[in-house]
This record gives structure tokens, sequence and C-alpha cells, in this order.
């Protein structure tokens, strides 16, 4: 099970719109094992410890430790098909682990 965290500004808005596209992307690459958690970029240092990969909509600047990529695109529409690659190849490795 991959435990994926999107965080945005105030975890409710721009987070529950990027999380219906990973879950678009989850499908498209066959990925059925996954949880998606939110939350907001306040909570995120407390918050990240229990996912296996994070995801925001803002800049994050500080240390995470683990699969991270901004998903700002899946908002603004800007370099969605490329963004949408990327998060696909991260969520397989991270499925064949």
């Amino acid at each position: 099970m991959i435990t994926i965290l999107v965080a945005c500004g105030s975890g409710v808005a721009t987070s529950t719109l990027a999380a219906e596209e990973v879950k678009s992307v989850c499908s498209e690459y066959g990925i059925t094992s996954y949880k998606i958690n939110k939350c907001s970029m306040s909570e995120l240092p407390s918050e990240m410890s229990h996912a296996d990969v994070v995801l925001t909509t803002n800049n994050y600047k500080g240390d995470i430790g683990k699969p991270h990529m901004s998903v700002a695109g899946f908002i603004t529409g800007i370099n969605e098909v490329a963004l949408r690659k990327k998060l696909g190849e991260i969520l397989t490795e991270l499925a064949k682990s």
C-alpha cells in the first residue's frame, strides 16, 4: 500500500483537486493499492512521516527525506502531461518496493 500525502495551503481546496488527479494517474498506471491523505502546508512537517510520497501544491523548501514533487500543474494545467508522467513513474517505483 502506497500512502500518498497531498498538501496545500489550507488542506481543503486545491489538495482535493490534486488528489482527484492523483487518483487518475494511479488508474492510468495500474496502481490499485494506495491511500491518499490531505493536509495543510502547516501540518506537513508532522504528517509527512506517515507518507511514502509527498505532493504539494505550494513550494516547500524543508527536508522531506522521501519522494516529493510539486503538483501545482494539476491546478494550473501547466505541464500537466509531463507532471502525470513523472508522478506515474514515482508511484510505479514505490509500488514495486
